[in-house]
């Protein structure tokens, strides 16, 4: 049964950190495009009406009446009438956003981004301590770094973020301090929410009363230079590989830097299953093999890992995921395989909605599904339990992600999970599982995703404007559905990371492992 869950995911499923680079696919529908009201409307409201639309018969949350999050027809109208004289992409795209920012889905996104070909504002800031720091800036304004942010075009920057979040997708308050740093560059969101300085230029003011006007530029021109920070631990220090580890043999204790949910088997079982001809799949593989260095099988990595364990007698595993953005889920699985036995895991279930915009993104797929399924009903939201798939499609997921079933190869020892502010998608399916099966102790700082959350996204694309961007077709409920209200993994030990701590390369987590960990 796990097995057939998982894969019927995997099936359905745009790998965020793939599906991002993929080609979108073209929305349409023949129903809205012949009503009057579109016959007669400008291209973005053409557009806007296709977008209200797709979001309506692909995204969960319209499935059933009591989990759609707003008035569907007052969104419709205040949107179409807001472009009505509309003649800028900029401030149509703020429209997207608005109404993708009341999903409560991080993964529902309006392609906001061009940084070859426009100007933006030379900034990245780390969001410590309730405050928000220059981590990286262009270097004229190089003395502004490290300095926390107070004002910005004299608006208090804790009121700025809750007016940005009314166009940021997020699935709880973590989620949007992290995002709105990313938004903050755009000169347009400025612009069009009428917070811009004539010109163009954020007047920023920092808490020791100093104060500095940044201008927009474009990327080429920028010479960016970031605070110096140092690395505490060589055994934490953040690394460029998938997944690593490091067996501390006088400590006994194995450290997984776990980065990235994504192995060179997560992408072959993607060609074997997306490809519509042998010349594409010749073409995808040839693509894969020209970077497998990049990519180890995790399923290798494991059995090595766990070997290693069992050689050095380290009786204690830390898996850190403070840096895993998510990808592939069934990568998580094999890992909690080794923790748990695997029949004994009580899952997260998926819920998965059957639109035209899936069977546009991958219609070989879709064809499977019905060919499987022969009653399925298009806009219907089904349990994966329920699905049915073919017998050698389960065989290949087998052969591409094995668990481990062996009792005697389940590791013993304490385990710890570190969470962080970028632990998200996958990584964050792997510490909910981890919560909800009492499987280890979770340390760090709150999560930025919901327990219970949309996500498995598929690229869209619309016919006027070719404006694109991603939409959640599944529903993920946690293995305690009864704690589905709750907005964030809480850790077990919650320890915040300060600004100072990342200057100075103090490592607080990995500290209290050390000392209280064994």
């Amino acid at each position: 049964m796990k097995n057939k869950l998982f894969l019927i995911g995997f099936m359905f499923m745009s790998i965020v950190a793939t599906a991002q680079m993929s080609k979108p696919s073209m929305y349409r529908n023949p129903e809205v495009e012949n009503s009057v009201r579109y016959k007669f409307a400008n291209e973005f409201q053409k557009d806007f009406l296709l977008f209200m639309d797709m979001l309506q018969t692909t995204h969960p949350a319209f499935c059933k009446a009591e989990t759609v999050p707003f008035n569907v027809e007052q969104e419709i109208d205040r949107g179409f009438n807001a472009l009505a004289d509309n003649n800028d992409v900029k401030k149509f795209r703020l429209i997207l956003m608005s109404v993708a920012a009341k999903l409560n889905d991080g993964h529902t996104l309006i392609n906001a981004f061009d940084f070859e070909n426009m100007k933006f504002y030379p900034l990245n800031l780390k969001r410590c301590d309730n405050k928000y720091y220059v981590r990286v800036t262009d270097r004229e304004y190089s003395q502004i770094l490290g300095m926390p942010i107070k004002y910005i075009n004299n608006i208090p920057i804790d009121t700025l973020v809750n007016m940005f979040g009314n166009f940021i997708s997020h699935e709880n308050t973590n989620e949007l301090n992290q995002r709105v740093t990313e938004y903050i560059l755009l000169p347009y969101f400025w612009e069009n929410l009428s917070m811009n300085r004539a010109d163009s230029a954020l007047f920023i003011e920092f808490y020791n009363d100093k104060n500095v006007l940044i201008f927009p530029k474009f990327r080429k021109d920028m010479a960016l230079e970031s605070i110096p920070e140092k690395s505490s631990t060589e055994i934490t220090k953040p690394n460029s590989q998938l997944f690593s580890y490091n067996i501390d043999a006088d400590k006994k204790i194995c450290y997984l830097q776990f980065n990235s949910c994504l192995d060179y088997n997560t992408f072959v079982f993607q060609i074997e299953m997306t490809a519509e001809n042998d010349d594409m799949k010749k073409a995808m593989y040839a693509q894969l093999e020209s970077q497998k260095d990049n990519y180890p099988k995790f399923d290798e990595f494991l059995k090595q890992m766990f070997s290693d364990i069992k050689t050095k007698k380290a009786s204690v595993l830390v898996v850190d995921v403070r840096n895993n953005g998510g990808g592939n889920s069934a990568l998580c699985n094999q890992l909690l395989s080794y923790l748990k036995p695997y029949k004994k895991i009580k899952e997260i279930s998926s819920y998965i909605r059957i639109s035209e915009l899936l069977k546009l993104q991958y219609p070989e797929i879709y064809q499977k599904a019905i060919t499987a399924n022969a009653n399925l009903e298009t806009g219907k939201l089904y349990d994966c339990k329920e699905l049915e798939i073919a017998e050698n499609d389960e065989n290949l997921f087998k052969k591409f992600f094995p668990v481990n079933n062996e009792k005697s190869k389940i590791f013993k020892g304490k385990i710890f999970f570190m969470q962080g502010a970028e632990t998200y998608s996958s990584a964050g399916e792997l510490i909910i599982t981890a919560r909800d099966n009492k499987i280890g102790t979770i340390i760090g700082e709150n999560s930025i995703f919901r327990p219970c959350n949309y996500g498995d996204i598929l690229a869209w694309q619309l016919p006027n404007t070719n404006q694109t961007g991603w939409v959640s077709h599944k529903y993920f409920a946690r293995p305690n559905q009864k704690l589905c209200s709750q907005e964030t993994i809480i850790p077990d030990v919650l320890i915040n990371t300060t600004f100072e701590d990342i200057i100075n390369g103090n490592d607080k987590v990995w500290d209290w492992i050390i000392n209280n960990g064994k």
